[in-house]
């Protein structure tokens, strides 16, 4: 996995944090949504990564005017023989580009939930199966708010992780400057789409998580479930949080903890695994209530206030 890391950074400079939550959602099998300003690679990242993993990728504009049918496909009626056939849609791939995701109306946006949860789709009366494997990677941009329809919480949950990309540091944006890093992405195959998904149950059965981790996970969840009740982090005694994680974000969590212990080394997972994955993982799965934005209160603070003050049942 380190190697692949190596070798996205040929092509993609000062994204290190990045490069490795990518790595990280491939393998753990989850989709991701990436949020930043325009100009920061979002899209020849993902690029990259299908060169890395030899897996077919398409990419899609999320527009004003694009119909369900325009993702996932159609039945066309054939005058010459009377009958219908379908036609399958861009997200019949490997590695599917959600370009500006949030550009798209709700109904669009929702013809992905049956895939990125079940890896199918319904065309008419017939489901059908989609490659193997199968991955979403979103974009959004996070300055532009006018004409956007912001994702559902359903369609949230459905992604492993949300990125926030930030600009790369001076030295990193110097190279890229030097470079004239454009659309040639030189990256070498690492990965095929077996040894992905080989690699992907190899390490879910065999990365050891001690029942203390579970706890620890779970403690953190009820942690912000209460703050749906009552604020006992800063003390306001009024509900900050509008809705908490669901259990699909422990999954998450467990699962993630285990690529990353692989990524450091080990065969098993320990609470720094858990802890540098929360803000990425269960940060888009809560809402705020209105209390919390009049009293400017952040998903950012409540992370860590929690991320202090939850700790393993044996630690202080």
């Amino acid at each position: 996995m380190n190697s692949l890391k190596k070798n996205l950074q040929n092509a993609i400079l000062g994204q290190d944090d990045l490069l490795e939550k990518l790595i990280i959602t491939v393998f753990a099998g989850g989709h991701a949504l990436l949020e930043g300003t325009p100009g920061l690679g979002k899209t020849r990242t993902i690029r990259a990564l299908a060169k890395s993993f030899s897996l077919e990728s398409k990419r899609i504009s999320f527009t004003s005017d694009l119909l369900p049918s325009d993702l996932i496909g159609a039945e066309i009626f054939r005058p010459n023989n009377g009958g219908f056939e379908i036609r399958k849609g861009p997200i019949f791939t490997n590695i599917l580009l959600a370009d500006e995701i949030n550009r798209t109306p709700p109904k669009v946006q929702s013809a992905l939930l049956e895939a990125m949860e079940e890896r199918q789709v319904t065309i008419g009366n017939e489901t059908i199966t989609l490659p193997r494997p199968f991955f979403v990677f979103a974009t959004q941009n996070s300055l532009e708010n006018e004409g956007t329809y912001p994702l559902p919480e359903a369609q949230l949950d459905r992604f492993f992780m949300k990125i926030v990309l930030d600009f790369p540091d001076f030295e990193s944006e110097k190279k890229i400057l030097e470079n004239n890093f454009q659309d040639q992405i030189l990256v070498a195959n690492i990965f095929s789409g077996e040894e992905v998904l080989e690699i992907q149950d190899f390490l879910q059965k065999s990365i050891r998580v001690d029942e203390k981790i579970f706890q620890y996970v779970l403690r953190i969840l009820n942690t912000y479930r209460e703050l749906t009740k009552s604020d006992t982090i800063f003390e306001t005694h009024e509900p900050i949080l509008a809705y908490g994680p669901s259990t699909r974000a422990g999954l998450a969590l467990i699962r993630g903890a285990k690529i990353r212990a692989v990524m450091q080394g080990r065969d098993f997972v320990l609470p720094e695994d858990i802890k540098a994955l929360v803000p990425n993982i269960v940060n888009h799965r809560i809402g705020l209530s209105y209390h919390a934005l009049g009293e400017g209160i952040t998903i950012n603070h409540i992370t860590q206030k929690i991320l202090d003050t939850v700790h393993l049942l044996n630690e202080k």
